[in-house]
């Protein structure tokens, strides 16, 4: 086990114990990453804010009580709108009003878009006319050739990256399944499913490295963890402090957080309990170096739950009370 991710772990789990009994001190033995991450420097353990992700009609449903049991849970939200091509006319006025009525009660709010498939240009105007902070998805959706992230030589992907990352101060970047780069966590979970190296020859990074050069101040997701840490030797603590560390090592100059989905909707496995998403958070928000993002499909407004209602409430009293023995 590297010399870092030791030093990395030792200080991280130490922090974590003393605010949530469901981390141990001792995680259990922590797999060597391979390609070996020698970050520098090595996360401090600073606490980072956590972020619902939500899409416009649930943005919508923020609000009074709803919304009021989030206050000291969540930071803020991803608002994310659709395809930047679709609205020629720029922002919505009554997605301006959400976002308005949202940060007015306290909330930090990043608007975001599709990338994958998109006109560069088009996205960078698009982002850039939204206040405050912003978000890019990079899935291939609907009407867009799923090897997008395969299809066109790096210096394309290069070239858009510096085109929206030059439009936006900084940007959330949820990656997908289907965007990463060789040596990632995604990559270390996806071989060990299939013996496959999905991710040799993916526009993602360089795309990723496009924003950067455009002075961009990017963090980025990863999606492994809607399914848990995956990998058959890690748990959350080890998973997330692998999938950090391998983020910075590949990209020293971007943030790095996981993103969790406690209403797990896919597969037939169920949602996540309360105490397990808790000491997920917890070790989120200790070892990742950007905001951490709640994903979620149930929120008002969203899918009806195909396992029943999330106790949602119970989540952000729990999130609330770590929230509050930090500030203590």
């Amino acid at each position: 086990m590297s010399d870092p991710l030791v030093t990395y772990l030792d200080e991280t789990i130490a922090a974590a114990t003393k605010l949530r009994a469901a981390l141990v001190s001792d995680p259990g033995p922590t797999p060597d990453p391979d390609p070996t991450p020698d970050p520098d420097p090595v996360p401090s353990g600073d606490r980072q804010p956590v972020f619902a992700w939500v899409g416009v009609a649930q943005a919508g449903q923020l609000r009074g009580t709803w919304l009021d049991s989030m206050r000291g849970a969540l930071d803020g939200f991803v608002h994310m709108i659709h395809e930047p091509g679709g609205f020629p006319n720029g922002p919505h006025p009554d997605w301006l009003a959400d976002i308005a009525h949202i940060q007015d009660a306290g909330f930090e709010v990043r608007t975001g878009c599709y990338v994958a498939g998109q006109e560069p240009n088009e996205v960078a105007r698009y982002l850039s006319a939204w206040p405050g902070g912003h978000a890019v998805d990079c899935e291939p959706y609907s009407g867009t050739r799923d090897d997008y992230w395969n299809a066109y030589a790096p210096a394309d992907y290069r070239r858009n990256g510096r085109v929206i990352g030059g439009a936006v101060d900084g940007l959330i970047v949820y990656p997908s399944s289907r965007a990463s780069w060789p040596g990632s966590y995604q990559d270390l979970v996806s071989f060990e499913a299939s013996g496959v190296h999905y991710y040799e020859s993916n526009g993602f990074p360089h795309f990723v490295d496009g924003l950067i050069e455009a002075g961009c101040d990017v963090t980025l997701l990863d999606a492994v963890f809607h399914h848990g840490p995956q990998l058959h030797d890690a748990d959350w603590v080890s998973g997330i402090a692998r999938s950090v560390l391998l983020a910075e090592d590949r990209f020293p100059d971007a943030s790095a957080a996981p993103m969790l989905w406690p209403d797990l909707q896919e597969g037939d496995g169920g949602m996540f309990p309360v105490d397990v998403m808790l000491a997920a958070f917890n070790a989120a928000a200790l070892m990742s170096t950007g905001p951490v993002v709640l994903y979620q499909h149930t929120f008002p407004g969203g899918e009806p739950s195909k396992f029943g209602p999330y106790p949602w409430a119970d989540l952000f009293a729990g999130l609330r009370e770590l929230s509050d023995t930090v500030a203590g």
